[in-house]
């Protein structure tokens, strides 16, 4: 995937928006099979009332994601970032004050992957409205 589209890494890769006006504010990939989880602790810890996360796994953004992560996440919107396992595939549009956040999981399961090592393909929809001006 890096190869042909030169944008996203092994990990958790996120991107911040300003859910006020929709702009990427910021992004970042994290390596949660080869490093643990500190700078994608203090990435999400540095987010706003204001903000929106987008994040997408690719290969593996388990392995190393500790308790304290999983919970900043969940803190998010997350309903599954605290089952996340090695190579599920996972999806997610949350914030601090995102009432309605998106997700989608699908689990790892050599038996039923649709790629061998890999679940198949998650896509999600829906419409995240803009956040009102006085958030902070």
């Amino acid at each position: 995937m890096k190869n042909s589209l030169n944008n996203v890494d092994r990990g958790m890769n996120i991107a911040r928006v300003n859910g006020i006006n929709g702009k990427l504010e910021k992004f970042a990939v994290f390596d949660l099979y080869s490093k643990d989880s500190t700078d994608l602790k203090t990435w999400v810890k540095e987010l706003e009332d204001h903000h929106l996360v987008l994040i997408s796994s690719y290969d593996d953004s388990a392995s190393r994601l500790d308790d304290e992560a999983r919970s900043l996440l969940e803190n998010l919107g997350s309903k599954k970032s605290k089952s996340l396992s090695f190579r599920d595939n996972w999806v997610f549009v949350g914030g601090k004050t995102l009432e309605k956040p998106y997700e989608g999981h699908m689990a790892n399961n050599r038996e039923v992957n649709k790629y061998g090592d890999w679940p198949g393909a998650i896509t999600i929809e829906g419409c995240v409205p803009a956040l009102s001006q006085t958030k902070s």
